[in-house]
């Protein structure tokens, strides 16, 4: 698959991302990243940029973290049902 260069936006600054991810896919993930800054920032105003920054990080990977705790329980689940 061919790269190609894809412009994303996160609090207003554009990144130019250079890839062979489907724009689309990489465009929800921006939107998703800046929804999760947003966040901190309405949450805490007066933190700084980098300290925000690092909290949205900390939020996405907990997302992270806890899905993948789900998905192996749940793997778990189905491999005590399966017979074989």
């Amino acid at each position: 698959m061919e790269k190609k260069r894809i412009k994303i936006q996160i609090q207003g600054e554009t990144f130019t991302i250079k890839g062979s991810v489907d724009p689309a896919h990489l465009k929800r993930i921006a939107e998703h990243v800046d929804k999760k800054l947003q966040q901190v920032k309405d949450q805490q105003p007066n933190l700084n940029p980098q300290k925000a920054l690092m909290l949205a990080c900390l939020n996405l990977a907990d997302e992270v973290f806890k899905l993948k705790e789900e998905i192996s329980e749940m793997e778990s689940l189905f491999d005590e049902k399966d017979p074989t």
